[in-house]
């Protein structure tokens, strides 16, 4: 499978710190003053956007398409208004993952880009919701992406 990204996205102007994936890992996230933190959200008020950093458990290793057009339909089910958009089955840090991007209006018109990471066991999700108005903020989502480690 490819690497999802051919070159590493640009960085960003604003501190990060690396945090830890419950041993599947780590991966470097948003912090300074701009960005807001409950628990596994973070949230950038000017921006209005949102990331969740979470995992599952389950054992679709190797079922990954299956496990995208399952995420994509929860996707469907809670943004009734969801359209998919592109998307690309390839790995990093050596495991396979999925990016999956889409848009949605719920009176604010959205853009979102998720990333799957598929562990032996455990699904890592990086998601990502912005008003479309800011659609280019999901560079932060692409680079943050890359920035997992096993």
């Amino acid at each position: 499978m490819p690497n999802l990204f051919d070159s590493p996205p640009p960085r960003p102007n604003f501190p990060l710190s690396r945090q830890s994936l419950e041993g599947i890992g780590t991966i470097e996230v948003p912090g300074g003053p701009a960005w807001e933190r409950q628990g596994k959200v973070f949230f950038n008020p000017a921006l209005g956007m949102s990331l969740l950093i979470q995992t599952q458990i389950n054992g679709f290793s190797g079922k990954e398409q299956v496990y995208l057009e399952s995420y994509n339909e929860v996707n469907i089910r809670d943004a009734p208004e969801w359209e998919r958009g592109p998307e690309q089955l390839g790995q990093l840090a050596g495991l396979p993952a999925a990016r999956t991007s889409g848009r949605f209006d719920n009176g604010t018109p959205m853009v979102t880009r998720d990333y799957l990471f598929f562990a032996p066991f455990t699904t890592v999700l990086l998601q990502s919701r912005v008003p479309a108005e800011h659609a280019e903020a999901l560079a932060l989502t692409d680079y943050l992406a890359s920035t997992f480690r096993r």
